[in-house]
This record gives structure tokens, sequence and C-alpha cells, in this order.
């Protein structure tokens, strides 16, 4: 037991003293930067040359042996393939070579060196530094800052920028300019030590300008013992002259004359913001063909649409850059959203990330793709959604066997794969397209692909589709679109358009009526008229409104802000059209009930100012949570509700809820006033009661807004569009024409000779029922007129 003890102890003393050995020796440092590659050269005793050499990370002396982190070592194949190691026994020196690095390499390493067995391995410790790299790019003949931050530290040190992939190779020879000197050709920099900056500014670029930049400091003739600040890679491409679209008799020549300039261009890779600038001049000038598209030919139409995909399509692989795992590119300009998607041989992805832009996205195998791709082992995916192709590529050009109206129910989208040997399909490729417009019950959907001059289906077609999105299937890449079928207008659909019009602007004049007679007339102390007259106002302004936004659609859709702006205006004077209503139907419920109770206490609560702020209050509170919780819901084909997850239920909701609770109170005051009058001698006979009673009764089923349950069948559009529009032509009947003390008025308005005095002195006892609130007898005559 003694023995065992003593042995453990000699070992644990003989690691101790191995580490104190280590840490004796100067520890050796070694740079690199992402993506790049480092070498790190570890020393190697004589006598030791045949022994086998590896690289470990982490503490190893103190680990034993199946406990160390070995990526690499002679003699056996590496854990990880991104490490290799070459021995040169002559200058007793192994190199370890790790490529792509990563930030997660950087950290403690030893280089170590077997001795044989029973004997502890030879350490020479390393610390591998990984920097982050920024890009820079720039055009030929022209100038670029390069920028490097450095620690307080550093202050005093002499700042230089070297190019080289290898730092200890770059401070060698690589220098370009020091602060000791500020200048060195086209080189200059500036040290800015207040802000711990300094700037490399590099004039008349020229391609060889290209390369890995290493920020440093350091003290004079002190190799190898410099900080390293900062890395840069510094890409230069050839200038572009593309001339200003100026000077042609069109806009199609202007057009082809840059799509033509383009095509010249010979450059195989381009800086993101020359790209993004062209596409932006592009997309403006088909944008200005499509703006006077009525007066263009189909076929003209068609040809630019070709000319600026293709185009665009040499513009955006020029973003395409070779790369050993992945890399990604994506912007958005006003007209057109990129995603661009390389992987390299090296990838570890099982799959790429679908790419995704505002209104689609798509899947797609890229890296079954590279593997069929067996000499590069590299493939690249560049995906774009035009936002106004649409104009261009007409959704008319869809031929179908059937006459129906085309609707692009989609964004344009354009699919490729640039730069890619072999491009054939390993599976299908996925696309979800988001529903731009409504979505019309009844039409038909097709998953659509451009071919030269037409929009077709062949090898395209709808997996599954709801209110909101599509998700197309397709065996090939193509420019794609998805497109709404929906049955042109028959003959009927139109007279219904024209009787919607009459009917809108009768109902309009009597509106206008009715708000004049309440406003001029003169009304006995205790009738209110608050409710009636802003349910006028209320639903005048809302039909005149909508009346105006449809004959003007096609001028006011294009604007959006000012198409959702109008929507909801609209749901607010809707909805505080049928807020009107309720008041009006609780008003008539109060009266009824108490005529049947022979009197009844004044209510102050139902005073004007109380209902105005009920009236619109409850109406502006809806479409402001509307707005809130969706502000995306306004704004239809139509100017109106979007119909997106449920969104129209803020309008139905509560719509539904009033005409509830109205039915309930008209049936109530019908069957009071049933009962009420069943027990009376009447003054008027009874087939005139009667008449009277029926022409009431509808007419306030009309005005309580009870006659819009009707819009919840189809088959019975024609009276809802006749009664409800007719709201205007019912309050002026009841409330005005029928109206005794308002006729009387009439009559000393245009002069007419009044009726029989015995008559007249009747209907002047009649007039007190006018009030909802006031003290009331029940008479016959009171009853009769309860509506007006």
């Amino acid at each position: 037991m003694i023995q065992i003890c003593d042995h453990k102890l000699l070992i644990f003393l003989l690691l101790i003293m191995s580490v104190l050995a280590c840490e004796t020796t100067e520890i050796l440092t070694f740079t690199g930067y992402e993506g790049g590659k480092v070498e790190i050269r570890c020393p190697c005793e004589s006598g030791y040359e045949e022994q086998n050499k590896y690289l470990c990370r982490g503490e190893c002396p103190v680990h034993l042996l199946k406990d160390k982190d070995i990526p690499v070592e002679s003699g056996s194949p590496a854990k990880d393939r991104r490490f290799s190691l070459t021995d040169d026994r002559t200058t007793l020196i192994f190199t370890v070579t790790i490529t792509d690095l990563r930030t997660e390499d950087q950290g403690k390493y030893w280089c170590g060196v077997k001795t044989g067995l029973g004997k502890l391995d030879k350490y020479t410790e390393i610390y591998l530094e990984i920097k982050p790299v920024s890009v820079v790019s720039g055009v030929t003949g022209e100038h670029l800052n390069i920028t490097c931050h450095y620690n307080s530290d550093l202050k005093n040190k002499i700042k230089f920028i070297c190019k080289g992939s290898d730092p200890s190779l770059c401070e060698t020879s690589g220098i370009k300019v020091s602060s000791e000197t500020n200048s060195n050709g086209r080189f200059s920099l500036r040290d800015d030590e207040s802000a711990g900056v300094f700037t490399v500014t590099i004039t008349d670029l020229t391609l060889k300008d290209s390369g890995i930049y290493w920020c440093g400091a350091g003290e004079t003739g002190q190799k190898n013992k410099n900080k390293w600040i900062s890395v840069t890679h510094l890409n230069i491409y050839n200038g572009i002259n593309i001339t200003p679209l100026e000077g042609y008799n069109s806009q199609t020549e202007s057009l082809q004359n840059l799509l033509e300039q383009i095509e010249n261009i010979t450059a195989q890779e381009l800086p993101l913001t020359n790209v993004t600038n062209i596409l932006n001049m592009v997309l403006n000038a088909s944008g200005k063909i499509s703006e006077s598209s009525s007066s263009v030919r189909p076929a003209e139409l068609a040809f630019n649409g070709n000319h600026v995909l293709k185009t665009n399509g040499k513009l955006i692989s020029t973003l395409v850059k070779p790369t050993d795992t992945n890399d990604r590119v994506s912007f958005t300009l006003a007209a057109v959203e990129v995603e661009i998607f390389m992987v390299g041989p090296s990838v570890t992805l099982d799959k790429i990330p679908r790419l995704v832009t505002t209104n689609c996205s798509v899947d797609i195998d890229l890296i079954g793709i590279a593997k069929n791709n067996n000499e590069t082992r590299s493939a690249a995916v560049a995906f774009m959604s035009y936002n106004t192709m649409e104009n261009l590529l007409k959704p008319d050009f869809f031929n179908t066997s059937t006459n129906t109206n085309k609707t692009m129910m989609s964004t344009v989208i354009s699919a490729t794969l640039p730069k890619t040997t072999n491009t054939k399909l390993t599976k299908p490729v996925n696309f979800t397209l988001k529903h731009i417009r409504e979505f019309e019950p009844g039409s038909s959907l097709s998953c659509v692909y451009w071919s030269i001059s037409e929009w077709i289906v062949d090898g395209c077609s709808v997996l599954k589709t709801n209110r909101s999105y599509t998700v197309c299937s397709c065996v090939h890449l193509s420019t794609f679109a998805l497109i709404m079928q929906t049955n042109r207008p028959s003959e009927s659909d139109s007279l219904l358009d024209v009787l919607n019009l009459v009917c809108v602007i009768v109902g309009l004049v009597f509106f206008s009526l009715a708000l004049l007679t309440f406003a001029l007339c003169q009304w006995s102390p205790g009738v209110n008229n608050v409710a009636r007259i802003n349910l006028c106002v209320s639903l005048l302004l809302a039909h005149l409104l909508f009346l105006l936004t449809q004959q003007f659609l096609s001028l006011i859709h294009p604007h959006q802000v000012l198409c959702a702006v109008i929507a909801g205006v609209l749901h607010f004077l809707f909805l505080s059209g049928f807020v009107w209503m309720f008041i009006e139907a609780v008003l008539l419920f109060i009266c009824v009930k108490n005529l049947s109770q022979i009197s009844s206490k004044r209510r102050g609560v139902l005073s004007s100012g109380f209902l105005c702020v009920i009236g619109y209050t409850v109406a502006l509170v809806v479409v402001a949570v509307s707005a809130g919780v969706n502000p995306k819901g306004y704004g239809s084909e139509k100017c109106w509700i979007k119909m997106d997850k449920g969104f129209i239920w803020s309008f139905q909701g509560p719509v539904c809820a009033i005409l509830a609770l109205n039915v309930i109170l008209f049936i109530y005051i019908i069957i009071s006033l049933t009962s009420t009058l069943k027990n009376l001698n009447a003054e008027v006979s009874h087939m005139k009661q009667t008449k009277n009673m029926t022409f009431k009764t509808l007419a306030q089923f009309v005005i309580l807004g009870c006659s819009w349950i009707l819009g919840f069948w189809k088959e019975l559009e024609i009276p809802f569009l006749i009664l409800n529009s007719q709201q205007g032509t019912f309050m002026f009947l009841v409330y005005c024409v029928f109206n005794d003390q308002v006729r009387q008025q009439y009559r000393k308005f245009f002069r007419c000779p009044s009726r029989n005095t015995d008559d007249t002195s009747i209907h002047i006892q009649q007039r007190k029922c006018h009030s909802y609130e006031s003290d009331s007898v029940m008479t016959v005559s009171q009853i009769s007129n309860f509506t007006s």
C-alpha cells in the first residue's frame, strides 16, 4: 500500500516539474484571422527527429494521454480535417497548419514531441490569437480609407500597416506605410492619438491592391514582437462607367441602352455598392415604362421584362464569390429584395436555411446540388423578389382556355443557380408566396413561371393554400408568380353596380334633406333629435366616402397609405352609425315603456352631450384598438378592411352585437305597441291605423339597421342593397314627411293652403308625443305617432 502511494506521488512530482519546466519556456504567439489560415512552427530538440510530433489543445502537460485533446499528430490521420502537420527533420521544426480559422480556435496550445515509453513528452507552449476580419471594397482608379482602432497602451508606439496573409512575413517585407514617415507613394497614414485611431488612405487603387492588410503597432527593429490590432480584407474591382439615361426619344430606348451597357461588363465579381446602384438604375428605368404600360404594346412589355430579368441575373451573379464553407449576401432596394446563399466543399451544414423576403420564401436543397458538382463541390442560389415586375410581366400574359380575369396574387420572384456548373435539382423547390391581394371566394389559384412571352404552369403546382399564403412546388428554377383567376362580371353584375350607384345617390339626397329638416325646422321642446341627426351625419359621410372611393379606386389604390386611411375612416363612420342606431333603439324603447307605464321621470343621464360621447367614443375606441393590434389590416383591394387573420371581425363583431340588441328591442317595441292598441278605442279608423303602423314598423326596421341582417345571405343581395341604401329615405319620410308639425312648416315655407281647421287642430294636440323623456299621458294619437 505504501509502495503504491509512493509511486503515485512520484508521478505527481514529475508532472509538476514538467509543468514548471514548460512555464519557464517562452510562450510563442501566433496570430491569424477568421476564415484564413495560420502556420504554427514548433521547435524540436536534436535527437528526437524520429519521434512523433503533435499539437495539443488546452492544459496538455497535466493530463494523461487519454484525456489530451490532440487534433493532429504525425503518422496518424487528423481528427479535425482543418489541421495538418508537416515535419522538417532537417531544420528541426515541425509545422502545424490550421485552415478556415474560427473564433473558437483562439487559445492555448502545446507543441508536443514524444520522447519514448516511460518518459515525459517535450512541450512548447503556444498561444493562438484569432482576429475578426472587416471587408472593405474599392474601385480601380479611386481611393479608400482603412481605419484602425487601438488601445491607450499603444499610444506612443509606431503604427503601421502591412499586406500579407501571414503577419510574421507581412511585417518583414510587406509594410506599406508607418507613422515614422506617414506617407509612402500612394499610401498615407494619419494617427489621431486622442481618439485612439489611425487611418490609412490608399489612392489610385489597382487590382493588385486586393488582399489582407494588418494594422499593427510596435518598436523600431523589434521584429516578431509587434502588437496586431486589426485585419482588413481589401477587395478592388474594375471601375464601371454607366452613361446617364439622357437624350433618348423614349423610355424604352433609354432602358435598352442601359441594359446593353450592363451586358458589356466583363468583370466576374463586383462590389455590392456597384451592383445595388446599377440595379436601382435598371429598375427605375423599367418602372417608368410600366407607369405608361397602357400605351405600350404587350409584346414590347414582355421583351423589356425578359431583358431586365436577364440583366439582373448577370448583375446578381457578380456577388457570388468562392467559399470553402458557406457565405451569404442580402440587400433590399425599393423595387427588389435579394437573398444569395453560397456553399463550398467544406460546408458543414446538412441543409441551408430558408431564404426569406418580405412577401415570399424558398426551400431548396443547395447542399445536394453542390455534391452533384463533382469538380468544385460548390453551388450558389440567388433569390429575388420584385415589387413592381408585374407591371411588365402582366398577369394577362397567362393564357387559359377560359375567359377569366387574372390577378397577380404575389410578387414576381426569380430563383437561379449562378456560377454553378450542374444546375440539376435533386428535389422539387418549394416557394411560399404571401398573398398581396385579397383572395376572392370561388376563384382559382395557379403557380406559374415565365417562359419568353407568357406565364405557364408546366412543372409547377399548388401544394397548399389558405387566405394568406400559397405554397408552390416546382421541378425547375425560373421566374415565378401566383395568379388568381376569377370569372368575368356578368351582365347582371353590371346592372347590380348601376342599381347600387343609383340607390346610394338617392339615399344621400334624402339624408341631406333629413339633416336640413332637423336643422331648420322648429321642434317641440321635448323632442330629442340628437340620435337622428348624428345617425344621418355618420351614414351620409360613410356612404359618400365609400361611393367616391369606389368610383376613383384605380387612382386611390396605388397609394397604399391613403387607401389604408380611407379604410380606417370608413370603419369609424359605419361603426358610429351603428352605435347611433342602437341609441335610437334604446330611446324608442324608453318612449314605449313610458307610454305603457302612463308616466316616467326625466332621465338626465340621456342628455345630448352624454349621447354624443357614447355615439363616437365607442367607434373610435374599436378602430384605435384594431389599428393598434393589426396596423396592416386596413387597405384591401377595395380600400376597405382586409380579410386576413379574421381582421374583418373588428367590424362584423360590433355590428352583429348591435344588430342582435336592436332586433330584440324592436320586437319588444312592436309587441308592446300591439298589445296597447288592442285595448284602446282609436279615434281613427282601424284600417287607417293598421296601414300606418305597418309602414312605420317597416320603416323603423330599416332605420334601426335590422335590415343589415340580410347581408348574411348572398341570395338577398338586392333587397339588402336597396333597403340599406335607403335608410336616409325612410328617416326623411318617418321623421319629416309624416310628422304633422314638420308638414305644417313645409306648407308655410312653400306657401301651400292648409287643410281643414278641425283636422289641423287634432294634429296640433298630437305633437307632445315627440319627447322620449318627458312625462307623457297615453292617448291613441300618441301611440300612432311614436315614430315621429
